[in-house]
């Protein structure tokens, strides 16, 4: 069983050849409801007597024949221990003094014989299988063990093996024990004790309700290895808020699921519970659930009405108390026209249904029946309602015609440009990158300007940016005393893609130099934007345009490949991606401009070129 389980790096405690080594224990347990067992255990250990007292002397035996993977000159040793259910004994490592782990809470300690001896570092067979034999003569009467408290323990043995440079558990054995304390019958330390934990809980299932009775499904708690077997399930009946017992006349117990609880009055909402039993007691109770044997019926509708229409009725009426959450209405006969949705039509809500697809000139019944309420018990059970019913004659269908006829345009892909219309635009500041001040927080702006649409191709406006003013070194300590900066808004675009094929689109641009008025020029690079897409439109139906602005380009501190608007490769003001640009979307964008402080004094202007593909 080596390579079952993982090795463990612990430190060797120093001890003379005969007496210590150190060991590392691999079982896994868990203090939650479900507990089974510590994982991979070669198997269960056993015990002579069931239960005893602090006093009683008892042998640790195996349920089958149990030996070491080799014998003490190879290094393997036979460790006891006892320590918290709670505990993961994986974790376990034995040393001259007690088993101890990481994390443990509780108590751990070796088993001892009657003499008090601890029972560690013991030899198995010299020859193969090499045998574990069991521990005889176990007590608890010790020292050792009057600081142990009431609980649930494994008590068990295991291979350990020791390399000379690593140590690590082969193989193990455990079982559980209950401690429970009793001053009168504990012996010296006032403690009892079983074999086994008591069995984990069962989890309820359905409730099945009839005349005066209920039956009550449940699934066993998970087994744990080697307790002792469960002997039978009780059913608890408790009133209806799940809190105090209904009778003990009530209570029943069986051997599995089902079991049955009669004596039940019908019309009583119960609530029940599920516990298991074995010879260590009783296990918490599983969750609980209601159920009410045979409920009585509830009332009908009042006021049923049935208008006619054209091959149609409409039902409404008035609903009962309490009010059902739904309905079941039948038609009889249960035929049509081509349209007809045969019946019955459940789970109808509100009070009134229309009932299309009939024939026109024939008599129909109309039956509806309160089928569900908002207080129907769970799992069991339900309330139903009285029927009703109303008859009616739907028209006959008289159809007079007139042909419509329209054409919807081939559509095409446009934009357009209000020249001095601004939209509104967010602050913005930027704290770190290639241009982190600008030179101070741009503030965010209204919308703002009126002016004519225009498009085809040939729109052109203008914008004056205005006199740059100096970046500061207060502003950037990178680039202050270095450059000039300005700041500007983008004429408002518009996009209209009323194409049917839905091909989707972008709006790009590149900027051109900036040409000096007397002489000279910069780079279209030390142009930027922030875009921004402002409008789009609403949605119709599951179609919805969706249009994305184009990453942020900051203005370039040089003239490389890559800086700002004139680099030559087309910059994304908005797109739109097949399939979601149908509409009409409104563009904006904040212009950012940088002036280099060795150009000369004067006026710059220059071009940005928008293209719609």
């Amino acid at each position: 069983m080596r390579k079952s389980f993982k090795r463990l790096s612990v430190a060797l405690v120093a001890a003379t050849a005969a007496t210590s080594v150190a060991a590392g224990l691999g079982l896994a347990t868990s203090a939650s409801a479900t507990q089974s067992h510590p994982s991979g255990p070669q198997g269960a250990a056993t015990t002579n007597v069931d239960s005893g007292s602090s006093d009683t002397a008892f042998t640790l035996g195996f349920a089958a024949a149990a030996g070491c993977p080799g014998n003490s000159d190879s290094g393997y040793f036979v460790q006891s221990f006892i320590t918290s259910r709670a505990n993961d004994p994986k974790d376990m490592t034995f040393s001259n003094t007690t088993p101890a782990g990481a994390g443990y809470s509780g108590f751990t300690a070796y088993l001892r014989n009657g003499s008090g001896q601890a029972q560690k570092n013991l030899l198995p067979a010299s020859s193969s299988p090499y045998d574990v034999a069991p521990l005889s003569n176990i007590k608890f009467d010790g020292g050792a063990f009057t600081s142990i408290t009431a609980g649930e323990y494994w008590i068990g043995v295991a291979c350990s093996f020791n390399d000379g440079t690593t140590v690590e558990m082969s193989r193990f054995w455990a079982i559980g024990l209950t401690i429970t304390a009793d001053a009168v019958n504990g012996g010296t330390n006032g403690f009892t004790w079983k074999k086994g934990f008591v069995p984990n809980a069962p989890t309820l299932g359905a409730r099945t309700a009839g005349a005066g009775q209920v039956q009550v499904a449940f699934t066993a708690g998970a087994a744990i290895t080697g307790n002792p077997a469960t002997t039978n399930y009780t059913v608890v009946v408790k009133d209806s808020t799940c809190t105090n017992v209904a009778g003990a006349a009530l209570t029943n117990t069986g051997s599995s699921s089902p079991i049955t609880v009669t004596g039940l009055t019908n019309g009583t909402t119960y609530c029940f519970a599920v516990k298991a039993t074995n010879s260590t007691g009783d296990s918490s109770l599983s969750s609980t659930g209601t159920s009410t044997p045979n409920p009585a019926q509830r009332g009908a509708v009042t006021n049923l009405q049935a208008a006619p229409g054209v091959e149609k009725i409409t039902l409404s009426w008035t609903a009962p108390s309490p009010t059902p959450t739904g309905y079941t209405i039948t038609v009889s006969p249960n035929t049509g026209t081509g349209s007809f949705v045969a019946g019955p039509y459940t789970g109808v809500t509100g009070t009134s249904k229309e009932i299309t697809g009939l024939t026109g000139g024939t008599l129909y019944t109309f039956t509806i029946t309160p089928s569900t309420y908002s207080d129907s018990p769970t799992g069991g059970g339900s309330y139903t309602g009285t029927a009703a019913n109303v008859q009616a004659t739907p028209n006959s269908n008289q159809v007079i015609g007139q042909d419509n006829s329209v054409t919807r345009p081939a559509g095409a892909l446009l934009i357009y440009v209000k020249c001095g219309v601004y939209g509104a635009l967010d602050s913005y500041t930027k704290t770190s990158g290639v241009f982190p001040g600008f030179p101070k927080t741009l503030t965010s702006a209204t919308a703002t300007g009126s002016g004519a649409e225009a498009g085809g191709g040939s729109a052109a406006c203008t914008l004056d940016m205005g006199t740059a003013e100096l970046v500061r070194l207060t502003d950037d300590s990178a680039l202050g005393g270095n450059f000039f900066t300005a700041s500007g808004r983008l004429s408002q675009v518009s996009v209209l893609d009323t194409r049917d094929s839905d091909l989707g689109w972008s709006v790009t641009a590149t900027a051109g130099t900036l040409t000096g008025s007397v002489s000279g020029s910069i780079s279209g690079n030390y142009l930027g934007w922030i875009p921004k897409v402002t409008a789009t439109s609403a949605a119709y139906g599951t179609y919805d345009q969706t249009a994305t602005a184009g990453a942020t380009v900051l203005p370039g501190t040089g003239v490389s490949s890559g800086d700002g608007l004139g680099d030559g490769t087309p910059n994304v003001l908005a797109s739109a991606a097949a399939g979601a640009g149908l509409g009409e979307a409104t563009l904006d964008g904040r212009l950012l401009l940088l002036i280099p402080v060795s150009a000369d004094a004067q006026v710059y202007t220059g071009s940005m070129t928008l293209s719609l593909i």
